[in-house]
């Protein structure tokens, strides 16, 4: 990890980050805890360079200015990690981090047009901080779409997928949080929430009496447990407090269910709305609910 040290609060923002990093499985190499007194400077960051798959660079003010310049530490790394960029122009060996960055450009020079990551705003820092963890360890927050069909090709297809035949997208909602309406009858019960390691799949059925019944069988669903006379996501401290010993839950109105996905993800339903044939004026099945997928594997949502 290459950072400037701009002031104490800056430091020990990025000591911060790399120790959660490390908590995460990333071996994180940073100068506070892999250098002793009398250390070669020079000599860690040219190892830390030359060895490391990929190099966090924290653009700060005194970072851009001292890349830019370049000065210091700062414009050593930046002179070793300039010949590596050029040795391969579509390396993704760094990853620009913005923080402490009061003025634009956001990046050093050097980095040219690199994708970054923006924590400036703590209020954003938990989805930043899970967009940097799925990029480090090669994982998708997004998966991508199955290609549908062209519409304005009149051929048909010699085949076209299940999931197009049964027009399933209608029962995707890819978004980490967000308000879902379905009729419960199709699509077998079930609704997906959520897309690459962050995919719920739902299966719903009816359970009477203004409830409905969650249940553990789709394959990515690890748990299901309810919440009972829960209204707000804030309500829940820590999901693991909640019983997931059974394979379904029995969700009234005003409940909320709690599920935690294969890889190791938690979801907070919140159910406002179940209608059924009987109480319906059109005769058909409702189910509506809020979701929240805690992008950070956290399972505490307050």
């Amino acid at each position: 990890m290459s950072y400037a040290w701009d002031n104490d609060e800056h430091q020990a923002w990025v000591l911060q980050l790399a120790t959660r990093l490390r908590s995460n499985g990333v071996d994180v190499l940073l100068d506070v805890w892999d250098t002793r007194l009398g250390s070669d400077l020079a000599s860690f960051m040219e190892s830390g360079i030359t060895s490391a798959d990929r190099v966090i660079v924290v653009c700060s003010d005194q970072y851009v200015a001292k890349a830019n310049a370049p000065t210091g530490g700062v414009g050593y790394e930046k002179n070793m990690l300039t010949p590596r960029l050029m040795d391969d122009l579509g390396s993704e060996l760094v990853i620009p981090v913005i923080r402490n960055r009061t003025s634009s450009p956001k990046m050093a020079a050097f980095l040219g047009s690199a994708k970054y990551v923006d924590f400036l705003d703590d209020a954003n820092y938990e989805e930043k901080y899970a967009e940097l963890l799925h990029d480090i360890h090669g994982r998708q927050i997004q998966a991508v779409p199955p290609l549908g069909r062209n519409p304005f090709n009149l051929m048909p297809p010699a085949e076209v997928p299940n999931a197009l035949r049964n027009d399933a997208a209608r029962y995707v909602s890819p978004a980490a949080s967000g308000g879902v309406a379905f009729d419960y009858t199709n699509n077998s019960g079930h609704y997906v929430i959520g897309s690459g390691d962050m995919a719920f799949t739902i299966s719903m059925s009816e359970a009477g009496h203004g409830s409905i019944y969650v249940l553990q069988d789709p394959p990515n669903i690890h748990t299901v447990a309810l919440a009972p006379n829960v209204t707000d996501f804030e309500e829940i401290a820590d999901a693991n407090l909640f019983d997931s010993s059974s394979r379904h839950r029995t969700i009234k109105v005003g409940d909320a269910a709690i599920l935690r996905n294969l890889a190791g993800y938690y979801v907070v339903l919140l159910l406002d709305r179940v209608v059924t044939r009987e109480s319906a004026d059109d005769g058909q099945h409702q189910v509506e609910f809020r979701y929240r997928i805690q992008t950070n594997k956290s399972a505490v949502f307050s």
